[in-house]
Formats: C-alpha cells, structure tokens, sequence
C-alpha cells in the first residue's frame, strides 16, 4: 500500500479511535440498570475497563465496516458493538475463569428465562440480552456465536501438552473467525463475503496471539506465537496477512492492512531483542503500540 492510502488509513483509523472515546458510556450504563449498584462485582472491578478496552479492538473493526457496506454506522449498531465489546471479556471469564461447562453457556445465549447463578453470569445477560433484543440478523448472530461457543470450548486444549500444531491453528482460526461473523452480524445487512470476514477475524486472532506471547507462554497456553520460531511465524504471518488483505477492495482492504501491520511491527521487536518465542520467558516483554518508534512504523507501514 503507498504512503498516502497509509496514512489515510491511519488517519480515518483514529476518527474511528475518537468516535467511541466520544460514545456515551454513562448513558448506556444507566439504560442497563448499572446506575447506583452496589455489588462490587459490578463496578469496583476491572469489568468496565476491560470492556472499554474491547471497544478499541472491536469498534475500530466494526466501525470500519462501513468502508465494506458502503454507508455509515447507525447509533443502534454502534451501541450493539460497545454492547458486544463489553461483555466479551465476562465470555471469557466464563470459561477461563469459571470453567463454566458449554452446555450451560449456551442455554445462557438461546433461552430467555435462564436464571444467572453467579455475579458474572449476571453481568453476561445484562449486556447480552439487551444487544440480542436489538438484533434484526438474530438468526446468523447466534449461528456465528454459538460456533465461537464451540471454538472457545476447544480452546481449553490448548494448555494441554499433547494438542498439536495444527490443532492449535484450527482453534485460532475458528475463534477469530467466528468472532469477526458475530462481530459483522451485528449490522443490519445481510451476511455477505463471510470467508473473507472469516480469514480476517483467524488473521486479528493470529496477531493477538503475537501479542500476548509473553502472557500465553508463562501460563503455558500454546499460540502459533509460542510454537513456531521467529522466522516461521512472520513468513505464516506475512502471508496470512497479504491473503486477508487481498480478499477485499479499497478503501476497506486499506483499512485492514493498517489494522493488521502491528502484528509485524510486534515481530520485528521480538527480533531487534532477541526473543526466542519457542522458549520460556525469563523477563516481561511486551510490544508497546503507543510509542513514537511504532507509531512511526504504523504511519509509513515499516515491517
């Protein structure tokens, strides 16, 4: 991509950034009941914050999304996206955290008269049944997310000793791509270039991945950033990369390939320091995104 569709794509990214900054959380949270609770699971947390983190993530995709269908987000869509984002990581928790077994995860997403058992899966149907009620695509939204429901069960294996290679990459393919379909199912527009939108949530998987190598590797939860080496990982990832970014048009293909470079950015400081991603850290290492040096990198796509 030349320099000015990068930095054109870098710039349409962070009026995307300053859009969701501008959201009103407070007025959602109000809408939801949260305004005035007292449980301290609720509100003196890091739930909030870490659902506000994955509006960054999940917002900078959605909200590009409109590069891909050709008009502008409405509020409804916008506010099923933060909706989505913040009860994502409680999803996670439920089955990281919890162990919640499978069947009950998905009695939680089809049946509206199940009762929470516990204060996260209180604060799961707060955000969920809210964002479900809203849906015009509720059919392919609950396919796309009860297949995730079934990769995100899959990937408990991956802090088995005996799970493979190519196991470990089924299951990042599958929970990123099915969290990018549930993510584009929230529009209200037909389904459409599902096996790109598919390659390009396995492809933002792959590069969460490369940068949570350090977390995943101490907890001894293989990635496809712990089992390959250095050298194997970026060609699987350039390639990965130029795939995703080759199943789309501009300008939304232009976006993408601006949302996916920080995964080379993060290799690159992996090598210039040495990390050997097959061994186990011995020191915190993490790829900071927000410095001048990545920032540069980002901006003229530098890999």
């Amino acid at each position: 991509m030349g320099l000015f569709k990068n930095i054109k794509s870098a710039w349409r990214l962070s009026k995307y950034l300053k859009q969701l900054e501008a959201f009103d959380y407070q007025a959602l949270y109000k809408k939801l009941g949260f305004e005035n609770q007292e449980n301290q699971y609720l509100l003196k947390t890091k739930q909030f914050n870490r659902g506000r983190q994955y509006v960054k993530s999940f917002g900078l995709i959605g909200l590009s999304f409109e590069k891909l269908i050709g008009r502008r987000l409405s509020s409804k869509e916008l506010e099923r996206i933060v909706l989505l984002s913040h009860l994502a990581p409680v999803y996670d928790d439920l089955f990281d955290k919890l162990n919640t077994p499978k069947e009950r995860i998905i009695l939680l997403l089809e049946s509206t008269s199940t009762k929470p058992e516990n204060d996260e899966e209180s604060l799961f149907l707060q955000f969920y049944r809210p964002l479900f009620g809203e849906m015009s695509e509720k059919e392919s939204f609950l396919s796309f997310f009860l297949k995730l429901t079934e990769a995100q069960e899959n990937s408990k294996k991956q802090v088995l000793e005996t799970t493979t290679g190519e196991e470990i990459l089924k299951i990042t393919e599958e929970k990123g791509g099915y969290s990018a379909l549930v993510l584009f199912s929230l529009l209200d527009v037909k389904q459409k270039n599902e096996t790109a939108l598919y390659q390009l949530g396995a492809c933002c998987q792959y590069m969460d991945d490369i940068f949570d190598w350090y977390d995943d590797s101490v907890e001894n939860r293989k990635t496809i950033a712990n089992t390959l080496s250095l050298p194997e990982l970026k060609s699987f990832y350039d390639k990965q990369l130029r795939q995703t970014v080759g199943s789309f048009q501009s300008p939304f293909s232009d976006l993408v390939e601006t949302l996916l470079t920080p995964g080379n950015i993060c290799l690159d400081f992996y090598r210039r320091n040495g990390v050997h991603l097959t061994e186990q850290p011995t020191e915190r290492i993490i790829c900071d995104m927000e410095s001048a040096e990545s920032i540069k990198k980002l901006l003229f796509n530098l890999r």
